[in-house]
């Protein structure tokens, strides 16, 4: 092979993977061992069987992932018959498991809650905040990452209503085969140490 042909496809292989990156093609997205709240083994491989999962990094302690947790619950339940799945993921080790099971059974979470102790998930999708939203197909792609929407402004301080509903709009989008228009928020909360 000649040296350009070899630059060629050189250049060619650094596109591909600059355009997957901002695509949010997560890499090795598809091989992470999590467990369950009730301890049971749990691989992202699963996912694969949704048209859609939705992540959702949470605290137990966080204020902001309590007041979301209604709002999650809900968006759960709508787009469920769609072939979106959402999960909880609890990040490190910062909480017992007796305040993830108290946040589960005093906000009714109804969708599955995993965890994450050596934050591999959170460090594949560079997850920064709780509630931070992930929307991602079932080839890795991110198709949508920040809040949930513009009720928190910022931390502790909330708007009287909500005016823009990223999340909810994502997976409206998704679920009627529509581009979404809005790819990534902000997402305002507890920082993941």
């Amino acid at each position: 092979m000649n040296k350009g042909r070899k630059i060629v496809i050189a250049i060619f292989l650094l596109t591909i993977k600059i355009v997957s990156a901002q695509k949010g093609f997560t890499k090795d997205f598809f091989s992470i061992h999590l467990s369950t709240l009730e301890n049971k083994n749990f691989t992202t491989d699963e996912m694969k069987a949704n048209k859609i999962s939705v992540i959702v990094f949470l605290l137990p302690d966080c204020p902001s992932c309590q007041s979301y947790s209604l709002t999650l619950n809900e968006l759960s339940s709508k787009f469920k018959s769609s072939g979106i799945a959402f999960y909880g993921v609890f990040p490190g080790h910062y909480n017992t498991q007796e305040e993830m099971n108290e946040y589960k059974n005093t906000y009714h979470i109804n969708f599955l809650l995993l965890k994450d102790p050596d934050k591999v998930l959170v460090k594949n999708l560079n997850a920064k905040i709780t509630p931070e939203a992930f929307v991602i197909d079932n080839a890795g792609n991110i198709l949508y990452r920040g809040r949930i929407d513009d009720w928190m402004y910022a931390v502790g301080k909330k708007k009287p209503s909500v005016t823009t509903h990223e999340l909810q709009d994502a997976l409206t989008a998704v679920s009627q085969h529509r581009v979404i228009k809005v790819k990534e928020t902000k997402a305002i909360g507890c920082i993941i140490e």
